[in-house]
């Protein structure tokens, strides 16, 4: 059986209720479709811009995209843009060697250890003044040592008591012995590891333990690439992410120093800002600048139905 192709009038009218998300994709993959595709109104239920996170939403799909380095030791790409799991700073650009923006704007000053509560890389809020760059990268660099030292006392301990009843399992320490983590800089003492009391919380806290000084080494890192005189090589990633948990990449670019400059570029990859007119009913929205910045009209949906 011989198909054919749809007329140009026929390709408006499915496009017009194509789910927008495969509109895009398809927009971008098929080019024989993209003029009926960009004279079609684009209808949107929720349309949300994140400025000050690095993400969108379209209805039910979110995307987010950040700097990523690609050349890591284990071949998988290491976020260093976003919030860290650590001190919860946010980084949105970084340096040829991977040193975060809000340290180069502190002429290379690493936060904490300045007699103010405030987070160091590692989220310590550690009240020992130290006048040097260089004292509180070594400061840093012993807290690393002690955490490994720690990793190999979990590594080595074994419970008393293994035979604990399901419930127990479920509150036998882990939070309070997170809270001990960031207490103190120091190898735990006996008392500390027996609020473990089971092999299986014991697993989970050397799994967070090993995560954490992951974590650690990528925050130290950036510095010892510039001692060695080391250039990452760094991508932005635009990954999309739908309801049911799944992400994949769907753009990379290489990154030249400037997320934010990069931004068009990839925004442009989902084709939402460059449409000459949309529908759009509007859940919540900081786009308003972008509307007029791209020449976006935007009406009510009930006059298209």
């Amino acid at each position: 059986m011989n198909s054919k192709p749809l007329t140009y009038d026929s390709l408006k009218t499915v496009i017009l209720y194509i789910n927008p998300n495969t509109r895009f994709l398809l927009s971008s993959r098929i080019p024989s479709i993209q003029t009926a595709e960009k004279a079609v109104p684009l209808i949107i239920n929720v349309l949300y811009f994140g400025e000050e996170r690095h993400h969108f939403k379209v209805n039910e799909t979110v995307y987010h995209y950040g700097i990523y380095q690609v050349d890591c030791k284990d071949k998988v790409p290491y976020r260093v843009s976003g919030q860290r799991d650590l001190n919860r700073k946010y980084t949105c650009d970084v340096d040829k060697f991977g040193i975060r923006d809000y340290i180069n704007k502190a002429d290379g000053w690493l936060p904490g250890n300045n007699g103010r509560p405030e987070y160091n890389l590692f989220g310590f809020n550690d009240r020992e003044i130290i006048s040097t760059k260089e004292g509180r990268l070594k400061k840093l660099e012993g807290m690393l040592k002690i955490e490994k030292q720690r990793l190999n006392q979990l590594m080595n301990y074994r419970p008393e008591n293994s035979l604990v009843s399901e419930q127990d399992d479920e509150q036998s320490g882990i939070p309070d012995f997170k809270f001990i983590c960031y207490e103190s800089v120091r190898k735990y003492n006996k008392k500390e590891l027996r609020t473990l009391k089971s092999e299986k919380v014991v697993r989970e806290v050397i799994e967070y333990t090993n995560y954490r000084i992951r974590q650690m080494e990528n925050e130290l890192l950036p510095f010892e690439n510039q001692k060695n005189n080391v250039r990452p090589e760094f991508e932005i990633h635009l990954n999309k992410s739908q309801e049911d948990g799944s992400c994949n990449v769907i753009e990379r670019v290489k990154y030249t120093g400037d997320l934010h400059k990069a931004e068009e570029s990839l925004i442009n990859c989902v084709y939402i800002w460059m449409k000459p007119s949309a529908v759009l009913t509007i859940e919540y929205s900081r786009v308003e600048r972008l509307f007029v910045y791209f020449k976006m009209t935007v009406w009510p949906l009930e006059k298209f139905l």
